[in-house]
């Protein structure tokens, strides 16, 4: 058991809860944004402390500006330019604080408020094939997204993935040969999320699951559990932007029907989202997306260059790319949005094995975060780091 400091109560000390994971601190225009993940066991809350001229060193050092069980929390009314430091204590029912370090550090700066941009605007935000990522703000406090977040959609298709790859040893033969449609259990849902070095972010998310290696996907090319994760490539500021979205997803027959929820900071649309109808509602409709040529896509320069295709493809080309929603009564097909914009033919999905679909991720941010004042020669504001 290791030791903390007391606050409160008599006698010996308890056992104390793990320390918060996940700590980032995100600056604005006179504020920052923190956002953390709590432990489970023998948690009673968090408590964030602030200083300036270095971190606190104890509960006591600095100012406290939050005390309880959330996951985010905004510290305003700051001075831009100035350095905040802060330090994150987990504390048991006892008033037992957690003394492992978990600290973060931001300077608010003045620019342009993204939340002030309209839908449409064209940002910068992270990197991907060694090139910045367009993102287009496609709805601002959308419902059952994070109060006061601004949702973000890539411009274009960033690279060919499968979306699941086979499971050699599944019960299910459909599975075993062309992969699994639950979207919780996805391989691209994982690599999406993760900030692991090249070959080192894959895990089996349930007993038959299978990596997205050549040989587990359709024509043995594009595999991708070699690479590194799609957020080792963001800076440590850009990453603490993005917020935890919690998301529907529905569940095929196979998986018993009905829905599902998840929680991710980059995700793919659902059917619903991108105003494609559905039989159970898997997130609410995009206003944007309000026609077949609003949800047309083409493909970025350095997915073509970096990702082999059996299709003649470039970048003045619409492309297919997937969507988090599984046919309703298959085990291994997914929903995708076609080359002309509409839902996949017959209303039948795709293989999710198959590696010629695109990715096009969504991600929240917070909506005081400040980009540059003007665009650049891209049309795009970028993010001030």
């Amino acid at each position: 058991m290791s030791q903390g400091i007391l606050l409160g109560g008599s006698g010996g000390y308890g056992t104390l809860p793990e320390q918060v994971s996940g700590f980032y601190a995100a600056r604005g225009n006179a504020q920052v944004a923190l956002t953390w993940s709590n432990p489970s066991a023998d948690y009673a809350g968090t408590l964030i402390v602030r200083k300036t001229g270095n971190y606190p060193q104890r509960p006591s050092d600095g100012a406290k500006i939050y005390r309880g069980t959330a996951t985010s929390c905004t510290d305003t009314g700051l001075t831009n330019d100035t350095q905040y430091y802060y330090r994150a204590f987990s504390y048991n029912s006892r008033g037992e604080y957690q003394t492992i370090s978990r600290t973060a550090t931001a300077k608010p700066i003045a620019g342009t408020v993204v939340s002030t941009m309209p839908v449409g605007t064209k940002i910068k935000l992270g990197m991907y094939y060694e090139q910045p990522i367009i993102w287009k703000i496609i709805d601002k406090n959308h419902s059952g997204y994070p109060a006061n977040s601004v949702t973000l959609m890539a411009d274009k298709i960033l690279a060919l993935r499968c979306f699941d790859a086979a499971e050699p040893t599944n019960p299910d033969s459909n599975r075993r040969e062309y992969g699994d449609n639950r979207y919780s259990f996805s391989n691209i849902r994982q690599w999406l999320n993760s900030e692991a070095n090249a070959g080192k972010w894959y895990s089996a998310k349930h007993q038959y699951d299978a990596p997205p290696s050549n040989a587990n996907v359709r024509n043995g090319y594009n595999g991708y559990d070699t690479q590194a994760g799609f957020l080792n490539h963001f800076s440590a500021s850009a990453k603490s932007l993005l917020l935890n979205t919690t998301l529907t997803t529905t569940l095929s027959s196979a998986d018993g029907g009905g829905s599902e929820t998840v929680m991710d900071k980059i995700f793919l649309a659902s059917r619903t989202e991108m105003n494609l109808g559905n039989n159970i509602a898997d997130g609410v409709p995009f206003a944007i997306f309000d026609s077949d040529a609003s949800r047309g896509a083409q493909i970025t320069a350095e997915c073509i260059r970096h990702d082999p295709s059996s299709y003649n493809l470039d970048t003045s080309r619409l492309w297919y790319y997937w969507l988090r929603t599984p046919a309703d009564y298959k085990s291994y097909l997914s929903h995708y949005v076609s080359n002309s914009g509409a839902l996949d033919a017959n209303d039948d999905g795709q293989y999710t094995y198959v590696v010629d679909w695109g990715i096009r991720p969504l991600c929240n941010v917070f909506g005081y975060t400040p980009f540059s004042i003007e665009p650049d020669s891209d049309g795009c504001y970028t993010v001030l780091e």
